[in-house]
C-alpha cells in the first residue's frame, strides 16, 4: 500500500522492521529488494534478493530482477545466467526472454540475441520493446530490411517510440534512403 502511493522510504521501513524482527517471509525481502531497484540501489537489491531466493528458489521474477541489478553493476555475464533461471523456472516470461536478448547483445553474441528477441516476441506478439531491439540485432547482422520491419513494427505498436524512430532512421540512411527518413520525424 505505502508503495503504491509513492511512499517508499516508509514502506523501506517497514520491510526493514520486519526483517529486524526476524522474518522469514521472501515477500519481504523480494519487496524491499525491489524498492532498492527503484532507488537505484543495484547492490542493495541484489543482496535482499539473494536472502529471497534462500527462502524460495523457485522464484523466477527475483531471479529475472537480479537480472535487471547485475545489468545496472555491468555484470553482464552474471545478469545472463539469472535471466536464464527465470526462464528454466517460468519459459513463458517474454520480459526475461528479451532482456537475456539484450544481454547477449553486450556480450556481442547477435545470433543468440536474435534468437531470444524471437522468443519474446512469440510468447508476445505486441512487445515494442521486443522488436525493437530485434531489429538492432539484425541491423548490426547485416539484415537492414528485416530490421526496417522490426522498427516499423515497434512504431505501429508504439507510434512515439523515440528509440524506434530513430534506428529506423539510421536503418534508412544505411539503404541511402535518407528523404525517405527525414519524413519519420515528421510524423
Amino acid at each position: 500500500m505505502l508503495i503504491n502511493q509513492g511512499k517508499l522510504q516508509d514502506a523501506e521501513n517497514v520491510y526493514k522492521e520486519l526483517i529486524e524482527h526476524g522474518t522469514s517471509n521472501p515477500a519481504v525481502y523480494g519487496n524491499l529488494a525491489a524498492i532498492c531497484g527503484i532507488q537505484g540501489r543495484p547492490a542493495d537489491s541484489l543482496d535482499l534478493y539473494k536472502k529471497t531466493l534462500q527462502l524460495m528458489t523457485d522464484y523466477p521474477d527475483v531471479h529475472y530482477n537480479m537480472g535487471v541489478a547485475y545489468m545496472e553493476l555491468g555484470h553482464v555475464k552474471l545478469a545472463v545466467e539469472s535471466y536464464a533461471k527465470a526462464i528454466k523456472i517460468k519459459p513463458n516470461h517474454p520480459e526475461a526472454h528479451n532482456n537475456l536478448g539484450v544481454a547477449f547483445m553486450a556480450l556481442g553474441d547477435v545470433i543468440s540475441a536474435i534468437a531470444s528477441y524471437n522468443k519474446a516476441l512469440e510468447l508476445r506478439s505486441d512487445y515494442p520493446e521486443a522488436h525493437n531491439n530485434l531489429g538492432v540485432a539484425l541491423r548490426e547482422r547485416g539484415d537492414i530490411g528485416l530490421a526496417i520491419a522490426s522498427y516499423n513494427k515497434a512504431i505501429e505498436l508504439r507510434p512515439n517510440y523515440p528509440d524506434a524512430c530513430i534506428n529506423l532512421d539510421l536503418a534508412l540512411n544505411d539503404q541511402g534512403k535518407t528523404k525517405t527518413s527525414v519524413q519519420i520525424y515528421r510524423l
